[in-house]
């Protein structure tokens, strides 16, 4: 069985390979090969699954079920929009910098939901 803290490694590392390649994908695509930018993508998705994986792994280790409380609600909808970037990056490559403020706000509600848990 893994253990609390493995779960919570695995989540705040898939965390930063999300921001690595959100910040790759925003700002240095445009000079970037197909085949750089298709790496790139790769290493979102995985960091999303990993974000995924491991942040239900940690909700099972705190024996929390459904119902959920509202921090987790807010901390999916902060994955769902991180998910969303790399797409939009790749849709409007001119909006680089719009879309790494949203990624910081997404950011910064998962990590205050984390450690605050308010609701």
């Amino acid at each position: 069985m893994i253990s609390y803290y493995s779960y919570k490694f695995l989540h705040v590392a898939a965390l930063a390979v999300i921001l690595l390649s959100l910040g790759t994908a925003l700002f240095a695509s445009r000079d970037r090969s197909e085949r750089e930018k298709k790496w790139v993508g790769m290493l979102n998705g995985i960091g999303l699954f990993v974000l995924l994986v491991a942040g239900f792994g940690l909700l099972a280790r705190l024996a929390i079920s459904w119902p959920w409380s509202g921090w987790v609600f807010i901390k999916l909808l902060a994955w769902m929009g991180l998910g969303s970037m790399h797409f939009l990056s790749r849709r409007f490559p001119e909006s680089g910098a719009v879309l790494w403020c949203a990624s910081l706000l997404f950011t910064l509600a998962a990590v205050a939901m984390a450690i605050f848990k308010p609701f």
